[in-house]
């Protein structure tokens, strides 16, 4: 996986935060074993995570996420605080464009992290959460013309069960499209 955090983060405040701590198995009768951080089944990154407001500046909200990802955790509350960064980036874009290239770095990041951690992006054996990612992508790519950016996100689909998603769809029709008239020229 391609990331690398902003320089300047506060290593004060990635400790107050819970960075370095370890989470202990329980296991309770009759149930799947779990992981706790101290008393709680929340990691430092989900624990984070939660004070991501709409409250702040851009700045601070990609502050307040690449935090989250110096915390320890679990793949699915890097996947969540990822999700959640970017769709409150979507909303802000109309009032600036100043976010698109952090929208599509961001969900670029966390296609990656489904590719790489799969459980982050599954709950069950072939049965997969959404990915916010894979739809914005696309509308992007495919609104700009950007096809082979769109066919990389297709392929991510695919292997992240996303595959049947109707944007997936429709960058694949018109990638042939595109194939049929390179064919014939």
């Amino acid at each position: 996986m391609v990331y690398q955090p902003p320089a300047g983060l506060s290593m004060d405040r990635l400790r107050a935060a819970g960075w370095g701590q370890q989470p202990r198995i329980k296991r309770f009768q009759g149930r799947e074993p779990s992981l706790w951080w101290g008393n709680t089944t929340q990691s430092p990154a989900q624990q984070h995570a939660l004070q991501l407001t709409e409250d702040v500046s851009t700045a601070e909200l990609l502050v307040s996420l690449a935090e989250v990802l110096e915390l320890p955790g679990q793949g699915s509350d890097y996947h969540y605080a990822l999700q959640s960064t970017v769709a409150e980036l979507r909303k802000r874009r109309q009032a600036s464009p100043g976010p698109f290239g952090e929208i599509e770095r961001l969900c670029r990041l966390d296609l990656q992290l489904a590719l790489a951690v799969p459980d982050a992006v599954s709950f069950a054996e072939g049965q997969y959460v959404y990915i916010g990612a894979v739809d914005w992508l696309l509308e992007m790519y495919l609104t700009e013309g950007l096809l082979a950016d769109a066919l990389w996100v297709v392929g991510v689909a695919e292997r992240v069960g996303a595959g049947d998603r109707p944007r997936v769809r429709k960058a694949r029709e018109r990638a042939a499209r595109v194939a049929a008239e390179d064919a014939a020229v």
